[in-house]
């Protein structure tokens, strides 16, 4: 959790002015690409999770704080990228405390939400029977809060506070405690996604073990974990290159001028790709914000080619439908079977899985 390497790194690179190296070169331009995408990514992602409402409570507004941390760390680093690059000899601007505050505080609360995506992952799979019926915030509100605070505190100490030592001590076990986190996180969560996934398939047929709410609640589970999954890796992978390069800085390692800034901004740009490739994947591995969000675009590439036609429009329509499929990706209707046939092949499956199950 190396937010003062941010810091750093735009330092390094103003001191530098235009004998900016090549590869810090490179590697500014590519975050400040990576931060521009991202900006408009996460603004989409959280209009995506804020109007869909099949998305539990809990959940949604996790999604939706990490779309906001994201997006103002994203905000934050544009600047940071920016102007090394087109003004090299300025080495102090206007509302740069402001935007080193932004992504400070937009990346802690990034690390900290991703450890209460695991916990409401965890309380949905115990409480499978009842979790869908609980309409009430009551671990996200209290996360919000925790998060907010943990955040600003992060950021009193990293950019505000003017105890240099305090801030190095606080950074340094961070690090250690957030990298190990994320390690665990990431684990526990493939092990509840293989234990929903174990439970539906033994469970699918037992229709006196299993409520109609109970079986939706795991196929839910099983598909969320999927979607969170990659994000858990990312803030892994976030986490891990980022402490490895505060504690080179802690631990004062000997490095050459030109090599510290080069690693110090490999570093800032993988972070930001990682906070990009995190909002990619929400919108990608849920079937229900993907489906959104390629109608979006489809509706969009119509209207940039004028394609007023009505015939026009309901045929590429259609073909934007997939099959439906069931939870494990099999498909529900054959279309080189005849229907009827298909359906009373399926009724007297199921019950002959009954009559062995008794």
């Amino acid at each position: 959790m190396a937010h003062n390497v941010s810091e750093n790194v735009a330092l390094q690179a103003m001191e530098s002015a235009s004998r900016i190296p090549a590869i810090v070169y490179a590697l500014t331009a590519a975050e400040l690409l990576v931060s521009t995408v991202a900006v408009p990514v996460a603004l989409t992602n959280f209009y995506l999770i804020a109007s869909t409402q099949l998305i539990h409570i809990n959940l949604k507004l996790l999604l939706l704080l990490q779309s906001v941390a994201i997006f103002l760390y994203a905000l934050g680093r544009i600047p940071y990228s920016f102007i090394p690059l087109a003004f090299p000899q300025l080495r102090a601007w206007p509302g740069s405390k402001v935007m080193m505050t932004a992504l400070v505080f937009g990346q802690a609360s990034t690390i900290v939400n991703g450890d209460f995506l695991l916990l409401e992952r965890l309380v949905a799979t115990v409480m499978v029977s009842r979790y869908e019926n609980v309409r009430k915030p009551y671990l996200s509100a209290p996360a919000l809060v925790f998060t907010v605070l943990v955040a600003g505190l992060v950021t009193y100490q990293q950019v505000l506070s003017i105890e240099i030592q305090s801030v190095q001590l606080w950074t340094i076990s961070a690090t250690y405690a957030s990298s190990a986190i994320g390690f665990i996180s990431f684990w526990a969560l493939l092990f509840l996604q293989y234990y929903n996934h174990k439970v539906y398939r033994r469970r699918i047929f037992s229709l006196n073990k299993h409520s109609l709410t109970e079986r939706y609640q795991l196929s839910e589970n099983i598909r969320t974990s999927r979607q969170l999954t990659p994000v858990l890796l990312f803030h892994f992978l976030s986490n891990a290159v980022s402490g490895t390069m505060t504690m080179l800085l802690y631990h004062k390692v000997q490095m050459h001028p030109k090599l510290i800034s080069a690693v110090m901004q490999g570093t800032a740009f993988w972070m930001g790709f990682m906070n990009l490739l995190t909002q990619v994947t929400v919108i990608r591995c849920h079937p229900i914000l993907y489906r959104r969000i390629r109608h979006a675009l489809w509706k969009t590439k119509n209207a940039v080619l004028c394609y007023r036609q009505i015939g026009v429009v309901g045929q590429q329509e259609s073909q934007q439908v997939t099959p439906p499929q069931t939870i494990t990706g099999q498909a529900l209707i054959n279309p080189n079977e005849n229907e009827q046939d298909a359906y009373f092949r399926t009724l007297d499956s199921f019950w002959q899985r009954r009559q062995t199950m008794l």
